[in-house]
């Protein structure tokens, strides 16, 4: 059974990077200008990302860094399939990284975060950042 997405045909969303590998231990790393960076690829209709866990005080918005073809929106969680804590809109057709933001209310305490896509076309996805609008 084949498990490399590139022979999987794409369909699904995996883990991949946008360089090989490098040893930043190695010589050859201290010539180089960059290093990978890992993201989940292939976003589409239905696709849950789960992160485990999070200390939420004072956060209220939510910046993701995409890419891609699409149109929908991520919907925040605290739990799969539970109530919505926030939602952050997308509208991309765009090969280069780019910030969208959506607002979020989480309850305070420590808890893991989902995002769940729903909308058309894949989208590939690299960082979040969480902040207060009070303390930005």
């Amino acid at each position: 059974m084949e498990s490399h997405p590139k022979r999987m045909g794409m369909e699904y969303p995996y883990l991949t990077q946008d360089l090989p590998d490098i040893d930043p231990e190695s010589p050859e790393a201290a010539l180089e200008k960059s290093f990978p960076i890992q993201y989940i690829k292939n976003i589409q209709e239905g696709t849950v990302i789960g992160y485990k866990y999070f200390l939420f005080e004072n956060a209220d918005q939510m910046i993701l860094k995409v890419r891609g073809k699409g149109n929908g929106i991520f919907t925040i969680m605290q739990k799969p399939e539970a109530e919505i804590a926030g939602t952050v809109a997308v509208d991309i057709d765009s090969e280069k990284w780019t910030d969208i933001a959506g607002g979020m209310n989480f309850r305070k305490g420590i808890y893991p975060l989902y995002l769940k896509y729903e909308g058309d076309g894949t989208i590939d996805f690299v960082t979040f950042t969480l902040y207060s609008c009070e303390r930005r």
